[in-house]
Order: structure tokens, then sequence, then C-alpha cells
């Protein structure tokens, strides 16, 4: 192992004197060079302008998400295998998401390259990479990273709602990501943000991936790929992105949230997959949704995260669950196509544009665990889907003949009293006595 110290190169550049947080105040400009400046509208949302005031490109290719497993894997003992995508879903107040991130899984050094168009920060980080930030596992309740507050260990609080989680480690040798992350924590912590992304070099400041190559770098381990370049970089290279990091063949991957996830914790209980298209077709995106008795979302004219349409768009939800034995009422409400399955069998097929409407379906449930199923899309303007149930008690049986599997087979069919016919004998006579 090389031992770590600071030099070499690239040489770092002066930094320029810079706010000392993100985002500035709407109308005002963090330089980057004498020619680009970052500035927020009245949002909040980060974007890049000229000397003019006009927002300018910055990347001089199409930026793409990463494609599937390309380089080597190292998975971790968990259930996470088949490849199918993953991402926030912002929800209503009475509903809440998780990637369901298996944080005890992984130990210190791990990388870790997030996804999260919902803030400021990742919009504008999402300008030069599609990954949107970059940090090293602490311990399973916080990260190393750099941001806006500067270098330092945080909780990993914010990390569970990111868009979508890929974790990395250098595969030679664990030991050396340990070692990276432990030495930035010493030298490094206190240092404030980078905000020159062309200045990798400098050990002054950092951006957050800049953070993570430098302390790979001291070690003798070069991350950066060199896939990103940015038109106002002399080299265009001379950024360090996320995605640099992300195809760099040092380090290989171990956990990514587009792959299957298996959602069990008691407070993210569903499994949704959301797709940018209104037939559940092509590549999900991955979360585990809402509370534990019911689906309860309300997007509005809104979207459900920065990597999905906030029209033409529709959601799976799937989990198991224990009910007691008894008839059951299930509602689902929603704009615009909704579907409801149990234990396999569609009870609610309502697939069409349509306002917000409710429907219900009964059904009988044993004691058990049962499969429940909602399938949703989302056409145009209001968006919303709701789920939920209780149980009910019939006040009149049926006639056995009406009977089906839907409920309890152990109902008696209400038998109503018949009375026998009524016999009326014919009158006879005795024999007439004769003299």
């Amino acid at each position: 192992m090389v031992q770590a110290q600071r030099g070499g190169e690239p040489t770092p550049t002066p930094r320029p004197t810079l706010p000392p947080r993100l985002p500035p105040a709407p109308g005002t400009r963090i330089p980057i060079n004498d020619n680009l400046f970052i500035t927020a509208d009245e949002k909040g949302i980060l974007y890049f302008v000229d000397r003019s005031g006009n927002p300018v490109s910055v990347i001089s290719k199409d930026m793409k998400p990463p494609p599937g497993n390309t380089k080597p894997v190292i998975p971790l003992p968990q259930p996470y295998r088949s490849p199918v995508g993953g991402a926030e879903v912002r929800a209503t107040a009475a509903s809440k998401h998780s990637l369901n991130i298996p944080w005890g899984s992984f130990t210190r050094g791990f990388v870790l390259l997030p996804r999260d168009l919902n803030s400021s920060a990742g919009n504008t980080a999402s300008a030069i990479s599609w990954f949107t930030h970059a940090g090293f596992q602490w311990d399973e309740n916080y990260v190393f990273d750099s941001t806006s507050e500067g270098v330092s260990v945080k909780p990993k609080t914010p990390w569970d709602s990111f868009e979508l989680l890929d974790v990395q480690e250098y595969w030679i040798d664990h030991s050396l990501g340990k070692a990276a992350a432990e030495w930035g924590e010493l030298v490094d912590s206190g240092k404030p943000y980078n905000y020159n992304y062309c200045d990798k070099g400098t050990t002054d400041a950092f951006y957050c991936s800049q953070l993570v190559w430098r302390e790979y770098f001291d070690y003798g381990v070069d991350l950066d790929s060199n896939y990103t370049s940015l038109l106002f970089c002399n080299p265009q290279n001379a950024v360090v992105s996320p995605d640099d990091i992300y195809y760099s063949p040092e380090i290989a991957i171990n956990w990514d949230s587009r792959w299957s996830m298996s959602c069990t914790k008691d407070d993210y209980p569903w499994r949704g997959e959301y797709y940018s298209n209104t037939s559940l077709s092509g590549s999900a995106y991955v979360f585990c949704d809402s509370t534990p008795d019911r689906i309860d979302f309300d997007w509005g004219i809104g979207v459900p995260s920065g990597s999905l349409p906030a029209d033409n768009f529709s959601v799976r939800w799937t989990r198991t669950l224990y009910f007691s034995a008894g008839n059951y009422r299930f509602h689902l409400a929603g704009d615009d196509g909704l579907r409801l399955w149990v234990d396999g069998n569609l009870i609610i097929d309502q697939w069409h544009d349509q306002s917000r409407k409710e429907y219900t379906a009964d059904r009988y449930l044993s004691s058990g665990n049962h499969d429940l199923k909602v399938e949703y899309y989302e056409h145009e303007w209001d968006a919303s889907v709701t789920l939920w149930w209780e149980q009910i008690q019939y006040k009149v049986f049926l006639p056995a003949v009406l009977k089906d599997s839907a409920q309890d087979p152990n109902m008696q069919p209400l038998v109503f009293p018949t009375k026998p016919p009524k016999v009326i004998p014919t009158p006879t006579r005795p024999p007439y006595p004769r003299p």
C-alpha cells in the first residue's frame, strides 16, 4: 500500500473567494471563472449562466444514465441481484419513501454515488453529471462527504431519500478504501466546499467527487476515468465528476438501488416500481414506499420525482400482508387508471382515463399472509392514487346457490321455514243405520 501523502499532479491553482454556502440569494452569482457563474431562481433552483446572465450549456456531450453492470460486481450477502432501476418518490404527508439501503452491510470506505433531482444542489450537479453527489460510507449512521456546509462526517439521513444510490469499493483491496476515508477525515475535515469544478488539484477546498478522488489519489489510485468533459474547463477533462468515479475500472459495484429490492421494513412495506410511460414497461425505478395500512399519494400536477415526467407515468406496488380471517372491503381511488389484485385475482379493473373516482370490492380472506398488487397510470393533469381497506360484517346471508369463493365458506345460508301443505280430509258419513 502506498503511503498517503499530499503532492504530485495535478498542480493546485488558487481558489477564488466565494460565498460559504449554497444556494445563493436569488439574483446573486457565484463565480466559477471569468465567464461562468452559478445563480439561483426564485425557487432556489441553481443553474449556470454567462457574464450577461444567459443560461449556458456546460457539458460537451449528452449525458446518459450509466448502463447496466458493465464492470466487476462484488455483490453483498443481500437479496439484490437482477437489474431493474431505482428512483425516489415525493410523497404526500401521509406517505413515506425509502431506498431501503442495507447500511449494515457496508463498511467504512465504501464509495457512495447517489442521484437526486429534488434539491437545488442536485439540480445544479445534474448539469455536469448523471450522478449528482459522491461520498464515503463512515458507519451505519454517518457518511464522510463535502457539501455546501464543508467537509465533515455527517448523519446519513438525506441519503435514504435520494432517487438512486450506487455503492462501490476498491475491488483489489477494500482496506485501501477504508484507509482513504480515514486519511481524508484526518487531514481535510473542516475545509470549505470548492465551487471551482475545474480545479480538482487544490487541497484547500473540495467538491464532493473531488474529495473521494483525492483521498484515493493520495494512496496511488486514480479514480478519474475522464468520462466527463466540461466546456468551461481547460483542459475540458480537468473536472472529476461522480460519473468519472462511476466509470473508473478501479472500483467495483457492490449494491445498487436499481437492483431488485426486498421491502420488508414495517414503515416502508410497499415495493413501488415507477415507469416513465403509461404501460408499466421498460426499466423501472424501484423504491420502498408508503405507510403500512394504505397507499396514499397526491402529486397534483407535479412530478413524483425529478427523474419521472409529470404526465404519462405508471406505478406498480406490491406487498405481502397478514390478515385475520374475515370479510374485507377494499377501496381504490385515483386519477387516472387503476387496478387491484388480491392473491392474484383482479378485483378492481378501471384502466382508463378519468377524474379521481373511488371504487370498492369485497373479498373474504382466510387467516394468514395475502398478496396485494396495485397498478396505476397517470395520463395528464392531476395525479393521485389511494388504497385502503376495512373489515366488514355481512348482515344478510346469501343462499348457498349464490355463494362463491370470495365469501366466507363457513357462512350458513339463511333457511326460511315453510309450512307443510294443509290437508283437508274428505268428510265421510258413517253408515246410515238401518232400522
